[in-house]
């Protein structure tokens, strides 16, 4: 007759990992990656680990991640910036069966970055430009595409 293990039967479940032992476990396993992908990946985490490294993956919220936009946002960081690291975060929780991830919620909203028409206006003058959006990163001048960034002076 077999007998069953009662302290297997008391024992509370194994907690969920940390994001941060998540993010660090998902790192480790990630040997397909090119060195200056994974790089990008380790530098990505860095900047959401000390928002919500401590937290329990299973206990993220979609609340939790947009506080993060709104941190990274606060520090000044760049739209595209910001949306990597929420992109590499929902890459971990992914890895770990988190469904479903907070991190791809729909409601996350990143802050826009570009410049108005009138802004880029004021400094390309009278030249001929073609308008493809409400926030522009680049601009047609005689048809050559040029980034704004380039027009604009500091």
């Amino acid at each position: 007759m077999r007998v069953p293990n009662l302290k297997t039967l008391t024992a509370e479940p194994a907690k969920a990992p940390t994001l941060r032992e998540a993010a660090e476990k998902w790192r480790a396993e990630r040997t397909d990656v090119a060195e200056g992908t994974a790089v990008l990946h380790r530098v990505a985490l860095a900047r959401v680990l000390p928002t919500l490294g401590a937290r329990r993956i299973d206990e993220m919220t979609v609340a939790d991640v947009k506080a993060l936009v709104a941190e990274l946002a606060r520090q000044g960081k760049k739209r595209e910036t910001i949306r990597k690291s929420v992109k590499y975060l929902a890459a971990v929780l992914d890895d770990q069966g988190i469904d479903p991830n907070p991190a791809r919620d729909k409601s996350i909203r990143f802050p826009r970055q570009g410049k108005s028409w009138a802004e880029i206006g004021r400094f390309v003058g009278q030249r001929k430009l073609s308008v493809t959006a409400d926030v522009y990163t680049h601009v047609m001048i005689e048809a050559r595409e040029v980034d704004y960034a380039d027009l604009i002076p500091v």
